[in-house]
């Protein structure tokens, strides 16, 4: 009995189950319906900031469904500009690394999700995929990841970086070139000092005679959240973190609206996927 329930935990914690499925299904859906891109760049190239909001959804615009809005910053800057709505969460898309696979390389990433402990091991880093990243990169393009965790977690500095990424930051780089030592968390730089600095890398991006892709991913509002010391509390729970991922996200976005390179600048402001659990998870 012992042996057998450390071999049903074994299958459970690493999905052997899902990943044999995973490998004996066929599909020919990438055969017939994936295209190489082809794209002509316009001679003036615009830069682009695009920012991840972890496990940050629109139903936080009425999250109680009488009409409490936990992101007024962010419904108002979709209001003011173009934003996208009937937005869904595909397959295979429910985890940061999966979901910016998906929105860098328009395929899906079905190793992660199914088999996170397995990720390290199988290291698929989509390398048959051409991903916008990509293409910006060989448009002749300044490239640059952020994330206040680990670059190793989930394999993501393997795929940003096999990705036309020139330059990547996460939590280790970021401690050790920053010299910090009182962030809140172990596991992660906290959102306002990864916007902080993200506004000196973007910054020097700009003084560059080269257009720039910027990719930032924000991590308060992953479980267990952190919430800011300096945002305000109205409700002393995880609804004053949504509120205070909404300002400081909204202060960034506002911040580059100020800024001389803004008017060659799309910003691209995106969840990465919907909340893991109840809408208003405790921290």
């Amino acid at each position: 009995l012992t042996i057998l329930a450390i071999l049903g935990l074994f299958s459970y914690t690493f999905r052997i189950y899902d990943y044999i499925h995973g490998i004996d299904s066929a599909s020919e859906l990438y055969e017939q319906e994936y295209k190489m891109p082809n794209l002509k760049h316009p001679e003036q190239k615009r830069n682009l900031i695009v920012l991840y909001l972890e496990s940050i959804e629109k139903e936080y615009s009425n999250y109680d469904g009488k009409g409490t809005n936990l992101i007024p910053n962010l419904t108002n800057l979709a209001a003011e500009n173009v934003s996208f709505d009937n937005f869904r969460q595909l397959a295979y898309a429910n985890a940061t690394i999966s979901a910016q696979a998906a929105g860098l390389c328009a395929v899906g990433y079905k190793v992660e999700p199914e088999i996170r402990n397995l990720k390290a091991i199988l290291n698929n880093t989509l390398n048959n995929t051409v991903c916008y990243s990509d293409i910006l990169a060989n448009a002749g393009y300044n490239t640059y990841f952020m994330k206040g965790a680990l670059l190793e977690f989930s394999g993501t500095g393997e795929l940003i970086k096999q990705h036309g990424f020139a330059k990547a930051e996460g939590f280790k780089e970021l401690k050790e070139r920053l010299n910090i030592n009182n962030n809140e968390r172990e596991w992660g730089i906290n959102d306002r000092l990864m916007y902080s600095e993200a506004k000196k890398q973007i910054s020097k991006l700009a003084e560059e005679d080269k257009p720039f892709l910027a990719m930032l991913t924000t991590l308060d509002t992953h479980s267990p959240m952190t919430f800011d010391k300096y945002c305000p509390a109205e409700y002393n729970d995880a609804r004053d973190v949504i509120k205070c991922a909404d300002l400081l996200a909204s202060d960034f976005v506002h911040w580059v609206q100020k800024q001389d390179f803004y008017q060659k600048t799309a910003i691209i402001v995106i969840g990465d996927h919907i909340a893991l659990e109840d809408n208003v998870p405790d921290y």
